[in-house]
């Protein structure tokens, strides 16, 4: 078992065990449409299932794809940004990022933020530095980045709805952004942008047309409404960035 080489916000690293038996054994593909941190798909990876993420963030799946097919080219630009020690370049990097075409440099400065930035937003918030000798930017993740090989996952630039009409048969995992409350934080995209507009009740519509999947969600009255014609399932774990209870659930549809 390899595991994620970067955090993400409402990340599964612990949830892994609690969802992964919602995949029987015997499936060999699944689809999954809001890649993020990626820790269940690539779980269910090492298990030999063919797993078919995507994500709409361009700069989090640019790191994917040249992570899966150029690891080597990526490892070795990171590895000119450490130790990484200047706020200032730091949000130069950020603005940078956000703008700049996909490539393996685009990449590497993905990672990099993703390492360097408070509560591994990255791209998510305007400030969140963390200075070196304190943030997850070592020489052990650039290691670990090194050596990380999942075959049997790949990463696509998707929207939800394109991936799973594209994959009608497969079983589904989706982790879509929070259904939040107004003054809570938006996590996804530069900015947030990514999460002020999602449309959850069009995820609902599009769910309920088909069968065989399992989402993970924020607990919430609304949320439980929407879909009270799945099967909704309690979850005890804590989350990877904040080590506090998480307050989500998984809605199951066979």
């Amino acid at each position: 078992m390899i595991y994620s080489p970067i955090a993400y916000p409402g990340g599964k690293y612990y949830a892994v065990k609690h969802i992964s038996p919602y995949f029987p054994i015997g499936i060999y593909d699944v689809v999954s449409p809001f890649a993020g941190g990626a820790s269940l798909e690539i779980a269910l990876a090492w298990r030999g299932v063919r797993v078919r993420a995507s994500d709409v963030f361009k700069p989090l799946v640019c790191f994917w794809r040249h992570l899966l097919e150029r690891r080597d080219e990526l490892a070795r630009i990171v590895e000119t940004y450490y130790p990484m020690t200047c706020r200032d370049k730091f949000e130069a990097m950020k603005a940078q990022c956000a703008d700049m075409p996909d490539g393996p440099e685009r990449a590497a400065i993905f990672f990099v933020l993703n390492k360097c930035s408070w509560g591994s937003f990255t791209l998510a918030k305007k400030v969140g530095f963390i200075a070196h000798g304190k943030s997850n930017f070592t020489q052990c993740a650039i290691d670990r980045l090194k050596r990380f090989s999942c075959s049997g996952l790949t990463v696509d630039l998707k929207d939800y709805r394109e991936a799973l009409a594209a994959r009608p048969d497969d079983m589904a995992y989706l982790d879509p952004p929070y259904l939040l409350r107004k003054g809570e934080n938006r996590l996804y995209g530069v900015n947030g942008e990514l999460h002020k507009g999602f449309d959850h009740d069009e995820l609902a519509e599009v769910l309920r047309e088909r069968k065989g999947w399992v989402m993970s969600y924020n607990d919430s009255p609304e949320i439980r409404k929407m879909y009270d014609w799945a099967s909704i399932v309690e979850l005890d774990w804590f989350y990877s960035m904040t080590f506090k209870r998480a307050n989500e659930i998984l809605i199951v549809c066979e």
